[in-house]
């Protein structure tokens, strides 16, 4: 299980992300992310902020 700073940090990149108005494969090779780390913390927060949105 992530420790609850690297929680915070990726909800703050998958803020990031949202904001951006980038795709998600356009977002992950500008920061150097792979797509599927980034598809996952994305999924995460948005369970965490409205349950049952993936």
């Amino acid at each position: 299980m992530s420790k609850p700073v690297e929680t915070q940090e990726w909800f703050r990149v998958a803020e990031a992300f949202e904001a951006s108005g980038l795709t998600q494969q356009e977002f992950s090779q500008h920061r150097g992310l792979r797509l599927s780390t980034l598809q996952s913390w994305v999924c995460r927060r948005r369970v965490s902020v409205r349950p049952r949105t993936c």
